[in-house]
């Protein structure tokens, strides 16, 4: 039996009443407490709320929504913020909005405040391990405002102190650390001797620390007196230490000995065996401190002096994550109230030596590197005249980059990228005279009691400076590389491979002279044998186009590479970049104007001859090849 049209219309309409009627019922039992939510009727949002204050039962809204009330706005407001750790792995903080002053139920929960002070529950909650630190982009962001604005009008007061809570790891009297520890935690450092340990030490302060400045020199002392004081009859100072910090000086020992070519102890040889630090502990740890970008650092710095650069890669990336971890890419405000740092030590330091070390190892490996630009505050660059070295060194890494990222494929046009390339030149070369400025400005305020103060070494300075030069002329080389492909009938390019031959003769020159001096700065190099090596490459390239021209005025840099390669014990240049032969390479020199000098040495006078000897893999071995780009 069909109905009229007018009835279906009147039905239609009582069934779309219905299912609203129905639909605002949901959304009610949505924001409801459980009595009204059972009964699928509107709770007017309060605790308690007026239908359980009539049926006397205790109302559940305050415990189970999070949804503001619906009633109008209370006179009088208080603000609470609760977390649930145990319904998910980031906590969400609950704000309750309450009229008038709490219950005897709602008392026994919150804390007794002054008065006027609402300051401690507007601020950030604690960062637990189930409610990490939130971005700037939430709730943080809102509730530092926030405090902001209470502080402005008087409200709350900006002495007051904190509410969250110090994370840093609990410290430990070396009594303490030792019995905790396993039997043989000190052995590799006291079978050394206080005499010999100390020695390690200095030259480690000396030679090491200017150029790598990733260890709290004070502390480390204190610990190595601690440790082998008692041992040559001392009386140590009293000083809370952690088993990091005794990691630490076994791998500034370590480390020293490695470079220092001496595998007499197991710090040397397997430093990572002496040590009770791991990167497991860190990642699964309860939290990392400064001493973990401190080990992370010097165990990335031991890998790759024993040329195992990709584990050296992998540890500067952790050593970078946790400083974004521990806020030290930010303000220096934010550093500071993110981490406490004892004595003289600098965080900002720290962080650039590993923001260093993460673009060279990155550069050394072919592989991404952590630190961006853009997620870096400029003024965590910005060290002063404290340390000339790393700040020309760390200016000296930026420009770098730029310079390789000229190297891609880009949308600018040719007229663009000359003269962003002519700038950068300027910019390489300036930095010449910025370290000498910073060196002057730094020694007419250096401090004269100060016991590793790298300004009053004389010929360290001047090795730094000329590892400086080094570099200069490397990156010049860079920046002109794409052009040398074939450079003959064209202005620009014969320009480009002049300055290129002049850099790499300086370069080899430079890296001879520093190699063969009596007391040579051991830890840079490899770094002098790299750029040797890319040096004669590009001589090897430029004069391979041109030999008439360039090859007479190479041949004592093409000559003294390869004597400095042939005699070389680093395993810098892995299987798959080797191409040469010394044997073939000394054949081409013959043919492109460059042979050998009848007054050279012979080479067995310099020791080990073939460095691919050298190379771990076995393929490799005894082929005494040579990388050529």
């Amino acid at each position: 039996m069909s109905l009229p049209t007018g009835a279906r219309s009147d039905v239609s309409d009582i069934q779309r009443i219905t299912r609203g009627g129905r639909r605002k019922r949901n959304e009610y039992a949505l924001v409801a407490c459980m009595l009204c939510k059972s009964r699928k009727v509107k709770c007017d949002g309060q605790w308690p709320c007026q239908r359980c204050t009539k049926r006397g039962a205790e109302c559940s809204y305050p415990r189970r929504g999070h949804i503001p009330s619906m009633s109008p706005m209370p006179t009088e407001m208080s603000l609470e913020t609760e977390y649930s750790p145990s319904t998910e792995d980031v906590a969400t903080p609950q704000i309750f909005a309450t009229s008038g002053g709490p219950t005897s139920n709602e008392a026994s929960r919150l804390p007794a405040q002054p008065g006027n002070n609402i300051g401690a529950s507007l601020q950030s909650p604690a960062a637990t391990e189930k409610s990490p630190t939130a971005r700037r982009s939430s709730f943080v962001d809102t509730f530092s405002l926030a405090r902001s604005c209470l502080e402005a009008n008087g409200i709350v007061d900006q002495a007051e102190k904190d509410v969250q809570g110090s994370t840093n790891k609990p410290c430990l009297t070396l009594e303490q650390s030792l019995a905790s520890a396993k039997d043989d935690c000190l052995e590799s450092v006291l079978e050394l001797g206080y005499d010999r340990a100390r020695s390690l030490f200095i030259t480690f302060a000396e030679t090491i620390y200017p150029i790598y400045s990733c260890v709290d020199l004070q502390s480390t002392e204190q610990v190595l007196g601690a440790v082998l004081g008692r041992s040559a009859g001392q009386t140590p100072k009293p000083v809370s230490i952690t088993l990091t910090k005794i990691d630490i000086l076994k791998a500034v020992l370590g480390l020293t000995l490695l470079i220092e070519d001496d595998k007499t102890s197991p710090l040397a040889r397997y430093l990572q065996r002496c040590i009770d630090w791991s990167v497991e502990k860190v990642i699964i740890g309860k939290g990392p401190d400064i001493d973990d970008v401190t080990m992370a650092a010097l165990m990335a710095l031991y890998f790759f002096h024993k040329s195992e650069h990709k584990k050296a890669w992998r540890l500067t990336s952790l050593a970078s994550r946790i400083c974004f971890e521990l806020c030290l890419h930010q303000t220096p405000e934010e550093t500071e109230k993110a981490v406490e740092v004892s004595g003289s030590f600098s965080p900002r330091v720290l962080f650039c030596c590993v923001y260093v070390l993460d673009r060279t190892f990155s550069f050394a490996t072919d592989l991404p590197h952590t630190t961006k630009d853009e997620d870096i505050d400029e003024s965590c660059f910005d060290l002063g005249i404290s340390s000339p070295f790393l700040v020309v060194n760390m200016e000296y890494t930026r420009l770098n980059s730029e310079i390789l990222g000229l190297l891609k494929a880009s949308a600018k046009s040719v007229a663009e990228s000359r003269q962003q390339k002519e700038y950068l030149d300027y910019r390489i070369q300036r930095l010449r005279d910025q370290f000498r400025d910073l060196t002057a400005a730094s020694r007419s305020t250096a401090l004269p009691n100060n016991p590793w103060d790298p300004l009053q070494n004389e010929v360290l300075m001047n090795d730094l400076e000329t590892f400086l030069e080094i570099r200069i002329c490397h990156s010049r080389i860079l920046l002109r590389k794409p052009l040398l492909r074939s450079y003959k009938g064209d202005r620009e390019k014969i320009a480009a491979a002049a300055v290129c031959i002049q850099c790499a003769k300086a370069t080899i020159f430079l890296c001879s002279g520093v190699i063969n001096k009596a007391a040579p700065l051991k830890c840079l190099r490899s770094s002098y044998e790299y750029f040797t090596v890319s040096s004669l490459a590009i001589i090897l390239l430029v004069v391979s186009q041109d030999p008439e021209t360039y090859g007479p005025e190479s041949r004592d840099a093409f000559q003294e590479a390869i004597r400095i390669l042939q005699v070389s014990k680093c395993r810098n240049f892995a299987c798959g970049n080797l191409s040469f032969t010394f044997e073939q390479l000394l054949r081409i020199g013959e043919r492109l104007h460059m042979p050998k000098d009848s007054n050279t040495p012979i080479l067995q006078d310099f020791g080990d001859i073939d460095m691919g000897q050298l190379l771990e893999d076995s393929q490799c071995a005894g082929s005494g090849k040579l990388m050529a780009s």
